[in-house]
């Protein structure tokens, strides 16, 4: 499992899938106990990221913080 943080995309991979979403497509970033990090996308539609066993509201403050960067 890892999480990517590339220019213009997020890279992860988890229960032997591979995932990548442009980062303009991503509008929202979240996280709840139990339920780990997950990503709203433009579509309305949700991505969940896989569960690293790190900090998820530390992950979800970075993953914001890569958002909002040009």
């Amino acid at each position: 499992m890892y999480i990517i943080l590339e220019d213009n995309e997020i890279r992860f991979r988890g229960s032997f899938r591979k995932t990548v979403i442009p980062k303009n497509e991503i509008v929202r970033v979240t996280w709840e106990a139990g339920c780990g990090v997950s990503l709203l996308l433009s579509d309305g539609a949700w991505a969940k990221l896989p569960d690293l066993g790190e900090n998820s509201q530390g992950l979800t403050n970075s993953l914001r913080a890569w958002l909002r960067a040009n």
